[in-house]
């Protein structure tokens, strides 16, 4: 089996001070008021508990129900143990057979990850860490088993590289969504197709499947509700990112920038 390397991904952070064409209000003016917040020290907890970890290997949450691994990578139990990353050895987690080269004598195609959390919770976030960006999907989807006992698939926004945990090399793979209530939740891809950096994928390789119920003011999902979350919605914002349409009217405007203070004082 191939050990994967983890790349870096450079987020750029300066803050732009274009106009707001829709509402004509400017941006620097936004940032202005904003900038006084700079100050303030963080003031709640972004996230509730990682809904998936089971460090125990048994009962639930359960990651039973996902395809099997391979080789050093046949530990379906430690993508809920805890750890994003390990130091000692490369061998860890849930390596997918098939992918590029037929790994294990199977051929390539739909692979999936599955949490049963043995009982409904209420998730908006799912992250996915993989044992390196050529084990990350370039497509996938994530689903959840809901009460009328059916898979729907979610619409998330993916956020890929944001986290390197380091280590033998582990990447963060973010999917924030609508509050959903679920038994169980599911990861899956074609390790047919291609990964991150545009190459066919190795096979697929999971370290740890985190799920979490996050608040709205968390923008950068680090599970703290801070100023840093009202500078990295500016930053957005300027960018015209769809993340900072908080109304859903497909405008990006001021009226955004209020509705995400209004989310960023609301209790948790």
């Amino acid at each position: 089996m191939q050990r994967n390397r983890a790349r870096s991904t450079c987020i750029p952070t300066r803050l732009k001070t274009r106009r707001d064409a829709r509402a004509n209000v400017p941006a620097r003016a936004v940032a202005g008021l904003l900038a006084a917040l700079a100050s303030a020290p963080a003031h709640g907890q972004g996230c509730g508990p990682n809904l998936a970890t089971n460090p125990s290997g048994q009962g639930y949450p359960s990651p039973l129900e996902s395809d099997r691994g391979w080789g050093g990578g046949a530990r379906p139990w430690e993508i809920v143990d805890g750890p994003r990353t390990y130091y000692e050895s490369w061998a860890h987690g849930l390596a997918f057979t098939g992918g590029n080269n037929n790994w294990d004598g199977e051929p390539c195609g739909w692979r999936q990850a599955t949490i049963d959390f043995g009982a409904e919770r209420t998730l908006n976030k799912i992250v996915i860490w993989h044992h390196g960006h050529d084990s990350a999907p370039a497509e996938a989807t994530v689903s959840y088993y809901g009460g009328d006992k059916e898979w729907h698939d979610i619409t998330a926004q993916r956020t890929f590289g944001r986290i390197e945990a380091g280590g033998q090399g582990s990447t963060s793979d973010e999917y924030k969504f609508a509050a959903v209530s679920a038994s169980k939740v599911r990861f899956g891809f074609d390790n047919c197709g291609d990964n991150v950096l545009g190459e066919p994928i190795t096979h697929g390789w999971i370290y740890e499947f985190e799920v979490f119920l996050m608040c709205d003011g968390d923008f950068n999902s680090d599970c703290t509700v801070s100023t840093q979350d009202v500078l990295d919605f500016l930053n957005a914002w300027n960018a015209q990112e769809g993340s900072t349409d908080m109304n859903g009217d497909a405008a990006i405007n001021t009226i955004d920038v209020v509705a995400f203070l209004n989310m960023w004082n609301a209790p948790c």
